[in-house]
């Protein structure tokens, strides 16, 4: 059985093990925001020393040998945190962010300037979970449909007037969800954590605060 995850996350500078649930064959990670971008992609066909923790990729295409233990390397999970952790990450519990903030329940989405993409929401938003990257997704009461966008920018919590900018012009409706900008972040205390990947402090991606992604798998 093929197994994959992927998701979001907020780069560290220091190690971090992706909880999946799964031990992976494959990994692939890259920057989402900086202008020189890299990325870094991992297999267990590998098996050299030089390029043991995978292969790094940067925005000239030059590639480069990643060494046993400075790269990625296979997590076969099993530990209980005794506190919450930023090292351990996956996905949380609970998706939706409607209900985080420090007001009312997220509930609707007024469209202000369909040419800027921008608009605000009822309330204000946990800007903790809610940011750069959140899907909404918006529905319609008089035709029962709904669309996602993803949230471009974020200025205060998007309460106000032109404070939300969304991937596109959606019109007012209601909020029927409202997910957290990153899909793998830090893990409560109490947590036994899944197997899954290790991520070395000094692989290249692995920059402090940068917006990142993955994809991973298993073969057949």
């Amino acid at each position: 059985m093929i197994l994959q995850a992927s998701g979001t996350f907020k780069a560290t500078a220091a190690d971090l093990y992706f909880s999946l649930g799964f031990v992976p064959d494959w990994v692939k990670l890259r920057t989402l925001v900086t202008a020189d971008e890299e990325r870094i992609e991992w297999s267990r066909n590998m098996r050299s020393i030089e390029a043991f923790g995978g292969q790094d990729i940067d925005d000239d295409g030059a590639i480069a040998p990643i060494a046993l233990g400075a790269g990625v390397a296979e997590y076969l999970g099993g530990d209980e945190l005794a506190a919450a952790s930023t090292v351990y990450i996956g996905r949380m519990a609970d998706q939706d962010m409607r209900n985080k903030g420090t007001g009312d329940v997220i509930s609707s989405w007024t469209l202000d300037t369909p040419a800027s993409r921008t608009g605000k929401f009822n309330a204000g938003v946990n800007t903790t979970y809610v940011g750069v990257g959140s899907p909404v997704r918006i529905g319609y009461e008089v035709t029962a449909t709904s669309e996602w966008a993803y949230i471009m920018a974020l200025t205060n919590d998007g309460d106000a007037d032109d404070e939300v900018t969304l991937s596109k012009a959606i019109k007012s409706g209601s909020v029927l969800s409202l997910g957290a900008m990153n899909d793998f972040s830090g893990l409560p205390a109490g947590t036994v954590t899944k197997a899954g990947f290790f991520l070395d402090s000094t692989a290249a991606v692995n920059i402090s605060a940068q917006y990142c992604m993955f994809e991973a798998g298993t073969y057949n």
